[in-house]
């Protein structure tokens, strides 16, 4: 972005008319731009230098509209900010509105970091095989500790021989092509594997441990890690995205939106697909916070138990430790 020299003094004094202080700016760039001005310049500056230090910073990374514009949201009534702000307005659209944020709830994601996350949370999905030779009861589930996998109660029951259960990381198509990954195979340990469990007609959740530190395993120079599930609010519209092993298929993506959050306390119905051997399967926001536990198909919709009902479960029963 090529800025000139009277421009940008202009910017810089309508942010120093703006914020009187250097606490009082770094607090609008750490809330509107999630970076520190620790991270840019000397606190040992003057405020002139520190001012002239961001400007400088936000050309080079190609965020100064978004400083100038930030800056004058939280200073509406700053003339002088108001003034080079005009600057940085954009177009309406053809209609002769402009744009608008639809759903509040949802943010804008960076596409680097979003990837990247997603890319991760792959790594700690897997296919819960319940016996050899046959695909009946098989279902996904997600670490949520270094050995603890939390599914569906419904794909618990289907295990039969404890012994004979895998539980199948990294089952997925290759980029390059149509070759698919034979996974990483894990076992249930041995003894009272289940740690925690609510009923298929209650809230339908197992939390259960295996015999490996499945989430230590080194793939590409680090830990395959494990999920950090949130509870959230969530509203009606909001996209949500289930990672799954629909009819034991290699690990597959879909993406809805929730129809209706009001369902009850407990769940949250949404338009993602699904297939049989989704139960269990992590149900992430845009944020990609795993925010409910998939269970099951409705008439015109599926529908998966909020995380937050399973923690408030989990404390109540002096489970509380399986929350990390």
């Amino acid at each position: 972005m090529q800025v000139s020299g009277p421009f940008r003094k202009r910017v810089r004094e309508a942010l120093e008319s703006a914020y009187p202080t250097i606490d009082a700016l770094g607090i609008m760039l750490q809330e509107s731009l999630d970076v520190t001005l620790q991270a840019i310049t000397s606190d040992r500056d003057s405020r002139q230098v520190v001012v002239f230090n961001l400007i400088v910073w936000a050309i080079a990374h190609g965020r100064l509209t978004e400083l100038v514009q930030a800056a004058a949201t939280d200073n509406p009534g700053n003339e002088l900010l108001k003034e080079v702000a005009r600057g940085f307005s954009f177009t309406k659209s053809e209609a002769g509105e402009v744009e608008r944020v639809v759903l509040e709830n949802v943010g804008f994601e960076n596409v680097g970091q979003w990837l990247e996350k997603l890319a991760s949370l792959r790594r700690q999905v897997c296919r819960i095989e319940p016996q050899p030779g046959s695909i009946d009861g098989y279902g996904t589930g997600f670490l949520v500790a270094r050995d603890i996998v939390v599914t569906n109660s419904h794909v618990r029951s289907a295990f039969a021989d404890p012994a004979q259960v895998v539980f199948r990381f990294d089952y997925e198509a290759d980029a390059r092509g149509p070759a698919v990954s034979a996974g990483r195979e894990c076992r249930l340990a041995g003894g009272d594997y289940c740690l925690a469990e609510s009923s298929a007609d209650e809230l339908d959740y197992a939390f259960v441990r295996l015999e490996e530190r499945a989430g230590e395993d080194q793939i590409a120079g680090s830990a395959r890690g494990f999920v950090r599930p949130r509870s959230t609010t969530l509203t009606d519209g909001e996209p949500i995205v289930i990672l799954q092993h629909p009819a034991a298929e290699p690990l597959k993506l879909s993406i809805g939106s929730i129809s209706d959050r009001g369902v009850s306390d407990n769940f949250v119905q949404y338009s993602a697909n699904t297939k049989g051997g989704s139960s269990g399967s992590p149900c992430l926001n845009m944020r990609l916070d795993v925010v409910a536990l998939h269970h099951q198909g409705r008439s015109k919709s599926n529908r998966g138990v909020l995380w937050g009902a399973i923690e408030a479960h989990l404390k109540s029963t002096g489970k509380r430790h399986l929350l990390g």
